[in-house]
């Protein structure tokens, strides 16, 4: 499993959903090598033609999330993390994130998201969509934390909207739900690397459009591809928080995502200003099994998991291209400004 050594300074509570997350990065890369190229549980950020709307005195702001297609009313205090499509407070305790795929990879349909959600949902009709929302508490089904989780499946695509909590305060909880009344999604405008913020120099793989949440590429460029493949995400922490990460996660993480199998590393990197780990196995079925933690200038945490040569993976990930420029004006918002697409 993931998780911080004890001597840093990330309470147990929060370690332990970040090593959830992490542990879901690497379960969905070991079912995409049988069927599956992509699964995306990383959340999202602001952009350049976004920022936030102002709405009615009383009311929070509607921010639109460029590359993804959705619109959502943000509590106070939230901001959107340095890469990929998640938000967070400061101190860590509020997580949103969002992702978006086939519909025939919906998670409603894994065992481990049923395992962590058992009951239940309520059926959620809003104005803009419909979906199912689901909601588990700490008090009745265990773990440090308590959440939301809505699923929406419009046309061939799958919405997943999740809130995690781990402060003290039920009623601050129970508010987030309120993001899901006006939350609105045109599933027709995905971009992902937009989304995502980066772009990676990948040679002979292509990037899986058509979602967002993560970078997945495989050789054909189709989600379910079941040569050559890679995909990337982010680990939603406050980016202040991302050296409590690294190194403490490279050997427990490489290691899970292994499997028992007999592997090399983990390997400990810096270059371009991007703190790595790696580490592979050519003992795990089909071409080598390969994994990196990343953690990036502007404080993001990244977990790549591919299957391929180890080599080229290294190269194009220590060669991530920013796209994402940020900024925080005098109103705390922070706005994106995309830099120039590379040339691919």
């Amino acid at each position: 499993m993931l998780y911080c050594r004890r001597s840093d300074r990330t309470p147990s509570h929060r370690r332990r959903r970040y090593e959830f997350a992490a542990v879901a990065a690497i379960e969905r890369f070991h079912m995409m090598k049988k069927t599956i190229a992509i699964g995306l549980l990383g959340l999202v950020s602001l952009c350049s033609s976004c920022g936030s709307e102002s709405g009615e005195s009383g009311k929070r702001d509607i921010v639109t999330l460029p590359g993804t297609g959705v619109s959502v009313s943000l509590p106070q205090g939230i901001l959107p993390g340095p890469l990929g499509t998640y938000f967070t407070d400061a101190s860590g305790e509020t997580i949103l994130q969002f992702t978006a795929g086939p519909a025939a990879f919906n998670f409603e349909n894994k065992a481990l998201y049923k395992a962590v959600f058992p009951d239940p949902p309520e059926r959620l009709k809003t104005a803009h969509l419909t979906g199912n929302l689901y909601k588990r508490v700490r008090v009745l089904h265990g773990g440090k934390w308590d959440g939301w989780w809505l699923s929406v499946v419009r046309g061939g695509s799958a919405l997943t909207v999740q809130a995690m909590y781990t402060g003290k305060d039920a009623a601050q909880f129970e508010r987030l739900k309120t993001i899901f009344s006006d939350l609105s999604w045109d599933e027709t405008r995905l971009n992902t690397e937009l989304a995502f913020g980066a772009h990676i120099p990948l040679q002979n793989l292509h990037l899986v459009s058509g979602v967002f949440g993560g970078l997945s590429y495989t050789e054909s460029g189709q989600a379910g591809d079941r040569g050559a493949s890679l995909i990337v995400e982010t680990n939603p922490v406050p980016p202040s928080r991302g050296k409590t990460l690294l190194p403490a996660i490279c050997a427990p993480g490489i290691a899970a995502a292994m499997q028992k199998a007999a592997y090399s590393g983990p390997h400990f990197l810096n270059e371009n200003g991007i703190v790595a780990c790696d580490g592979w196995s050519t003992e795990t079925h089909g071409p080598p099994t390969y994994v990196m933690f990343l953690l990036m200038p502007n404080g993001a945490v990244l977990t790549a998991i591919g299957s391929g040569t180890p080599e080229q993976f290294r190269s194009a990930l220590l060669g991530m291209q920013l796209t994402r420029a940020s900024q925080t004006d005098s109103s705390n918002h922070v706005l994106s400004e995309p830099r120039p697409p590379p040339n691919h």
